[in-house]
């Protein structure tokens, strides 16, 4: 969000026209949950008399409250198999700066099968802030299995915000290999067609 500054007074029993919290006797601290997460707040402190009215505000202090979990989750998230072990990720960033409620540092994609949840992360570079997405390709997977995959934006404490909603691919369920190496001809049908050292091999299909 742009770094614009919002005026929070605490006052004595007379409403304020920004934040307003009531302080009597000999309080001198104060909590409030009515500011945004990850913000700057300007604060002044006002004393309220019944005879001597209002005082003259206190000097100006500039607050950054704590950052917490993104309330928005990335969006377009696409997953396709690449083969029998490996799935590529990619996703859009964050759009709305007042759901991200933090420093975006990396973004974490979790996949997960019927019996296991894994998550690998994917770490922001120079230049690249909650406005930007990512892709990473998952290695180590099983074939011919379905993967749940979602991602959320994690900010500079670990804390992990709203993943978004699950897209399902299936690795494939052979292994890739050219039909040359089998002393087929270089193009051919795609098709689990032969089996070597216990592992079944598709044939590569033409794309020009």
């Amino acid at each position: 969000c742009p770094t614009d500054s919002h005026t929070a007074t605490l006052t004595v029993d007379v409403p304020s026209t920004t934040v307003s919290i009531a302080v009597g006797g000999d309080v001198g601290s104060t909590v409030t949950d009515e500011l945004r997460a990850y913000t700057t707040y300007e604060v002044t402190v006002e004393a309220v008399s019944d005879v001597r009215g209002t005082s003259r505000p206190s000097e100006t202090r500039r607050v950054l409250t704590p950052q917490t979990s993104a309330r928005e989750a990335p969006g377009d998230v696409r997953a396709e198999a690449e083969s029998s072990t490996e799935i590529s990720v990619q996703w859009s960033g964050l759009s709305n700066c007042r759901l991200v409620n933090g420093q975006i540092t990396q973004y974490r994609v979790q996949y997960e099968t019927y019996s296991t949840t894994e998550t690998r992360d994917y770490t922001l570079g120079d230049g690249e802030d909650w406005r930007s997405g990512g892709r990473v390709t998952l290695t180590g997977l099983t074939r011919s299995t379905n993967y749940s995959i979602s991602v959320g934006a994690v900010n500079e404490n670990g804390d992990v915000g709203l993943y978004s909603d699950p897209v399902t691919t299936m690795t494939h369920q052979c292994k890739v290999c050219s039909c040359e190496s089998a002393g087929r001809p270089t193009w051919c049908s795609s098709g689990c067609l032969w089996t070597h050292r216990w592992s079944s091999y598709c044939q590569k299909t033409q794309t020009s």
